[in-house]
């Protein structure tokens, strides 16, 4: 199964001062996302909705596929699960059944967290490029191992 990534890019930096205003002005709002106090809020929560998963794996470009989800959608399981009492095979489900990105950030937002740390996340989630040796399965559980690695490296003690 081939994946893509939800993030796009713009390549041609150098000619274009206004595509390079913006870069910096996106680079800074990730800084003051991560470093905030919501931001630091939401990185705790995500942290624990990692560790709680039933499975260590970590999925690419959809919220949930096969009752393996994405970092995002860890977070909003974990969350939902806490407040209704539902397993995490119910929220799986409710998860898959969201066929676009879009609405991730409504999904979020009620948790604190901002759209620019959402992003964010799913891009840190995306653009983990691992070998092709591995298996699926193996890429999942390394993808789930550096995003708890990764939160560790942005919460603030």
């Amino acid at each position: 199964m081939t994946t893509t990534s939800r993030i796009e890019y713009y390549e041609d930096w150098d000619d274009d001062r206004e595509a390079n205003l913006a870069m910096g002005r996106a680079e800074a709002a990730k800084k003051s996302t991560l470093n905030g106090r919501p931001g630091q809020k939401v990185l705790r929560t995500l942290r624990a909705a990692l560790l709680a998963l039933p499975e260590p794996r970590l999925r690419v470009g959809a919220l949930s596929t096969d009752g393996v989800t994405c970092a995002i959608g860890a977070l909003v399981a974990y969350t939902e699960g806490i407040k209704t009492g539902r397993s995490w095979v119910e929220e799986f489900e409710e998860l898959e059944a969201i066929e676009s990105v879009r609405y991730i950030y409504d999904m979020v937002k009620p948790l604190g967290m901002s759209q620019t740390l959402a992003w964010v996340v799913m891009e840190e989630n995306d653009e983990m490029y691992f070998p092709h040796t591995l298996t699926s399965e193996e890429r999942e559980r390394k993808r789930h191992a550096n995003m708890i690695a990764w939160c560790d490296e942005h919460i603030k003690e």
